[in-house]
Order: C-alpha cells, then sequence, then structure tokens
C-alpha cells in the first residue's frame, strides 16, 4: 500500500494506529494536533516527519510505540523518558543522534510495570497479558547514538530485550547488566565498546539470544551454565583481544590445580585405580536412589497438596509464556534483518 494519509486528526475514538510495512506518507505536520488518544502507535517503514514527531508528548496513554525505519533525524527528546505509560518502544533505523540518556530508567520506571503489551508483527495485533512486567523491550539499533551505555538502565528490572546494535556507542559494558534477570535478549553488536565482558552476564538465566560482535572487548569470556548454551562464535566476532569458549583462542593458564595432585603410580598405582572404581560406583549408585527418591517425593507432595499443585502447573504456564514470548522476539528480530537487507 501506498499514498499519502491525511486527516486522521479529528478521528477523536482512535486508539490503535497501524500502518507498519507500507510506503505511507502520513501528513503530520508539525501543527499537527490530535483530538485522540492513542494506545499504539506503529508506523513502521511509513514517512511521518523529518524529526521525532512533538504531538506525541500529549499521548498520555500510549503503551506501545513504533517508529522503525521513520526516516526521523535530530536528538531524541527528554520528555519520551517521562511518558511512564510506554511499555514497548522500537525506535530502530533512523538517523537520531546524541547521547543515550542516563534518565531512559526511570521517573516512574518506564518500562518496568507492564500490565499488556500490544506487539505488533506485519500489522497483526497480538496481546500478551500474564505475569507482570515481563514483556518490555527497547530498541534503538541502528541510529547515531554516541557516549556510554548509562549503568542507570540495569535498573529496569523488568526489561525482557536490548538493543543498542548499530551505533556509536563507546565505554564499558555496564557491569550491573546481571541485574536485569528477566533479559531474554541483548543486541550491543558494532559498537566501540571496550573492556572485559561483565561476568554477571552469566547470571542471567533467561538470556537466549545475544551478540557482542565488532566491538573492542578484551579478556575471557565468563563461563556460565547459560553463556555455555550461547556456543556460536559468532556472537563475539570482531572482538580480537576475546578468549575462551566458544572461541577457538584459548584463555592463558599459569597454574594448572591438577600439577600439585597427580598421583605417584610407581607406588601403589593399581590400588589406587583400584579404589577408584569401586567409589565411582558408590558414587552413582547414591546419586540414582537420591534421584529415585526426590522424584517420588516431589510427585507424592504434588498429589496430596493441592496449594503446591496449583503452584507448580503456574510455574509451568509462566515458562511456556516466556517461550512463547521469546519465539516473537526471535520473528521480530528477522523481520528488521529482512528490511536491512
Amino acid at each position: 500500500m501506498q499514498g499519502i494519509v491525511t486527516g486522521i486528526g479529528n478521528l477523536s475514538k482512535l486508539s490503535y494506529f497501524d500502518t507498519s510495512f507500507n510506503n505511507l506518507n502520513l501528513d503530520l505536520s508539525f501543527g499537527f494536533s490530535p483530538l485522540f488518544q492513542l494506545d499504539v502507535f506503529n508506523v513502521h517503514s511509513c514517512k511521518i516527519s523529518a524529526v521525532f514527531p512533538q504531538w506525541l508528548r500529549n499521548q498520555t496513554q500510549i503503551s506501545g510505540l513504533d517508529l522503525s525505519y521513520t526516516g526521523i533525524s535530530g536528538q531524541l527528546p527528554k520528555w519520551l523518558w517521562n511518558m511512564t505509560s510506554i511499555r514497548y518502544l522500537q525506535l530502530s533505523g533512523n538517523q537520531l543522534t546524541g547521547l543515550l540518556p542516563s534518565h531512559v530508567v526511570c521517573d516512574g520506571c518506564n518500562l518496568d510495570t507492564f500490565l499488556e503489551l500490544r506487539e505488533i508483527i506485519k500489522g497483526i495485533t497480538e496481546v500478551f497479558g500474564g505475569t507482570e512486567g515481563i514483556h518490555s523491550m527497547i530498541d534503538l539499533s541502528s541510529n547515531h547514538l554516541v557516549g556510554k551505555i548509562p549503568e542507570e538502565i540495569t535498573n529496569i528490572s523488568k526489561l525482557m530485550a536490548l538493543n543498542l546494535s548499530n551505533n556509536r556507542l563507546t565505554g564499558e559494558i555496564p557491569k550491573e547488566i546481571g541485574n536485569l534477570k528477566l533479559l531474554e535478549s541483548l543486541d550491543l553488536s558494532n559498537n566501540n565498546l571496550s573492556g572485559t565482558i561483565p561476568q554477571s552476564l552469566s547470571v542471567l538465566s533467561w538470556l537466549s539470544s545475544l551478540n557482542l560482535s565488532n566491538n573492542k572487548l578484551y579478556g575471557p569470556i565468563p563461563t556460565g551454565s547459560q553463556l555455555q548454551i550461547l556456543d556460536d562464535p559468532s556472537i563475539y566476532a570482531g572482538n580480537s583481544g576475546l578468549c575462551g569458549f566458544p572461541l577457538t583462542d584459548v584463555c592463558s593458564k599459569t597454574h594448572s590445580p591438577r600439577n600439585s595432585t597427580d598421583v605417584d603410580n610407581s607406588a601403589g598405582g593399581d590400588d589406587v585405580e583400584e579404589d577408584d572404581k569401586h567409589d565411582k560406583m558408590w558414587f552413582y549408585l547414591v546419586i540414582m536412589s537420591g534421584v529415585a527418591t526426590g522424584f517420588w517425593v516431589v510427585i507424592g507432595t504434588l498429589v496430596v497438596k493441592e496449594s503446591w499443585r496449583r503452584s507448580y502447573f503456574r510455574f509451568v504456564e509462566e515458562t511456556a509464556d516466556r517461550i512463547y514470548v521469546w519465539f516473537k522476539v526471535r520473528v521480530m528480530n528477522r523481520l528488521q534483518n529482512r528490511l536491512q537487507d
């Protein structure tokens, strides 16, 4: 669909506006002063104005805002971060400049009290309800933002996805990045970030998508159960100073614990080996009996105690919701990559 859209300012009851992925030119001039209060404004890939729309400042009820690839330029307005109703923010693929504001965090903790998110994918609205504060996203990728990543951004405890890729950011990754306990997607690629990767990144148990490529990071890649799953070397590519799994560059070691505990095989080596076999057998027997006992204790408790049973199934449902949202984030990332290609 293409053409010029006019006259929308008179639609006093308009609350949801979505013209995404169309070649439309919206007549929203400097003096545009609509009568409506929007809940969602999604104009991805449309043309709206040369600068950030000032009339949005008065949209006090808006929860979803997507101005990606609309051609806007200039600095991000400070009032944007005071709009505490916003839960979903997409500003990627524009010509926005200036520093990444440190007050992105709070004046009411925007993006931190989510009740419902309307996520727009190719014009289809999907409403995610459920656990408070889970589905929050900030995407400022593919702009011209400079400066450091503000440490305050790690205070948005309910943030689920953060994309600051393809900017000109410098400095280090905030040490407190591990405070974002619900973070599932983090993309800081194609910047000028330096320093080491914070160890706290390894404690993000929900992190399933990571890209730190093409920066100036150095040192060992942190180890942790979740980072061990993210075994694609390309997510660290373009950082010549990094070492450790999953890269082929092994970090240098000054001491090996095994050197001080080697067994003297010339005296009783066979006896030690035999003892090891018995120890392993007893170890596995204890583990197997413990697993079996624990399994039946849990199952029996769920059968007898109704409150525990409800809590268990609530946990399963919430986990399924997280997986579903993760899938949607991946879909949106792929759509953006296709648009950029």
